[in-house]
Formats: C-alpha cells, structure tokens, sequence
C-alpha cells in the first residue's frame, strides 16, 4: 500500500525483523535435522516486548522434546521437534518456539549426540552469556527438559 504510493517501505516484515531466510539442514544418521536457532526464534519477541521486560531480568527455560510426531499413521515419516518456552514472563510464557527439527523415513535419529550437537552448543553460549536489547540485559536459566518416552529411550 505505502510503496504505491512513493514511500520506501520492506514488502515483508521479515526485512525489518532481520529473520533468516534460510537454516542450514544438517544430514545425521537416519534423516536430516533442522536448526532454527534459539537466537532466532526469540530475540524478535524480545525487542517486541523491551518496554515492558524488567532490568535484569532472568528468563527461565523449558524445553521440551518430542519423539515420533508422525505425519499420517500411514507414513513412517517423523518429526522430532525441540521446543523452547518461557516459563516466569507472562507474555511470553504461552508461546512455544521451535528451535530445531528432526526429520526422518525411517525412525528415530540414529545418533543422539549428532541430534543435540547443534542445540546444546547454542544452549551452553546462551546459558554462560546474556543477550542485550535495546541496552537492556536478558539473563536465561534453564528450568527444565521435558521429554516424552521416545525422546527419553535416548
């Protein structure tokens, strides 16, 4: 609408967000496993909502895995998701962000530690360091991982 008339405005609110347009995919044993990133997913939320989080704030974490989301009962296709939610922010603790994926045709990662490499990595930057936005300080601290009986099976 604005850009009809002359002004220089995003066509997409990705631009302005700075939202990645593409994840790398990272083949592990038996499928492939997609990394959003916890960065990526929350830190647009975060500078929705600066105004309005305390100084210093500590977000507590939840995160939850779940085995064998199949497609269709028919299909042997899978999806294994880590979620992530916040849990002590009452805007946000409603929400649930998804922060990596797994994918496969024929069952469950074959390697757990190829599964968690990419999440446990950012986990470990995110827990030892803050984000800053708009000068504001965010520590996190993991609360809890909740697993279902496949993601337990590990």
């Amino acid at each position: 609408m604005f850009r009809n008339i002359g002004v220089n405005v995003p066509k997409d609110i990705r631009t302005i967000l700075h939202t990645p347009t593409l994840h790398p995919i990272i083949d592990i044993q038996n499928g492939k496993y997609l990394h959003l990133g916890f960065s990526n997913m929350i830190e647009p939320y975060l500078k929705k909502l600066i105004k309005i989080i305390p100084i210093n704030i500590i977000l507590k974490l939840s995160f939850n895995i779940d085995g064998l989301l199949p497609l269709a009962r028919s299909l042997k296709t899978q999806f294994w998701p880590i979620l992530v939610s916040i849990i002590n922010f009452p805007l946000l603790s409603k929400k649930i962000f998804p922060i990596g994926i797994y994918h496969s045709f024929s069952g469950k990662p074959g390697n757990v530690n190829e599964f968690f490499a990419s999440f446990l990595n950012e986990l470990k930057i995110i827990l030892k360091n803050v984000i800053i936005v708009d000068n504001k300080i965010i520590n996190f601290e993991l609360s809890q991982i909740i697993c279902d009986a496949p993601a337990k099976s590990f």
